[in-house]
């Protein structure tokens, strides 16, 4: 395997992202590097690719959104315009969470009400306790 120049990449995003990354998180890059090419050919072509695509895609959704950017519509996203898109993702994640939340809590109620009939039910049906 020949050794890689990141000095030839072609992505003003991921060249704006090497020269925040320490190179012990290269890998961050390595991900990206493959993100864009995904993006590129329209999606990965394998079920390997497939799984490696969905699980980089859940860690890294802003980089996806500005790779696409960068692609689709030929503009550079900005580290600026990058951090405004990070906390408009968190917050978003963030509603999701509370959503989830309060589906779960409303799940646990409905189970425990149906429990409870169930119970009445079966006490009134000559059921031991």
């Amino acid at each position: 395997m020949s050794p890689r120049n990141f000095e030839d990449v072609q992505s003003p995003f991921i060249a704006d992202r090497i020269r925040e990354t320490r190179w012990q998180h290269r890998q961050y890059i390595l991900d990206l590097l493959k993100l864009k090419r995904y993006v590129k050919e329209g999606g990965p072509h394998s079920w390997g690719d497939a799984m490696w695509y969905g699980g980089v895609t859940g860690a890294y959704p802003t980089e996806l959104r500005a790779l696409k950017i960068e692609h689709l519509e030929g503009r550079h996203v900005t580290t600026e315009e990058y951090r405004r898109m990070q906390d408009e993702d968190q917050r978003q994640r963030q509603r999701e969470a509370e959503a989830a939340k309060y589906l779960r809590w409303e799940q646990q109620d409905c189970m425990e009400t149906q429990l409870a009939q169930e119970f009445t039910s079966w006490r009134r049906a000559g059921g031991q306790p």
